[in-house]
């Protein structure tokens, strides 16, 4: 979740209340804040879809980043497989696609679009598109 929050505080009117500043300097220069707000690191663990679709490993973000870094990671093997992030119990009609499966054993990453926040598309999906049918699934949580 990167935010960011600009304050502009008129460097005039600290001027003109502390040094009593001439009115053409004053309204010329501004001081600008940046204030970051800390993004959460995530991460959790992938479980199996099924019996038959077995997923297993890790997925997590660095602080401060939209890329979510499956490590170790292996899966089933399978068509048309691809990596979404879902509210969970949400329909998979609403899920965010991140990107076809780069490989089925080894890490790999992928990068959450901006305005999707990890707080709310809080699981990552190992997903089937061909057969609808999920591979594995893993819980994001706050570290």
């Amino acid at each position: 979740m990167n935010k960011f929050i600009k304050w502009v505080l008129p460097l005039s009117v600290v001027l003109a209340m502390s040094i009593g500043a001439s009115s053409t300097f004053a309204q010329s220069a501004a001081v600008t804040f940046d204030t970051k707000v800390q993004a959460a690191h995530y991460s959790g663990t992938f479980v199996s879809g099924d019996k038959f679709h077995r997923t297993s490993g890790k997925v997590s973000n660095a602080s401060n980043s939209r890329e979510l870094r499956l490590s170790p990671f292996s899966t089933s093997k399978g068509p048309d497989v691809y990596v979404f992030i879902r509210k969970p119990g949400s329909k998979a009609s609403t899920w965010v696609q991140l990107g076809k499966l780069q490989k089925f054993k080894g890490s790999q990453s992928y990068t959450v679009p901006k305005g999707k926040s990890l707080q709310t598309y809080s699981e990552v999906v190992i997903y089937c598109k061909k057969y609808k049918v999920v591979f594995g699934t893993a819980k994001l949580r706050t570290k």
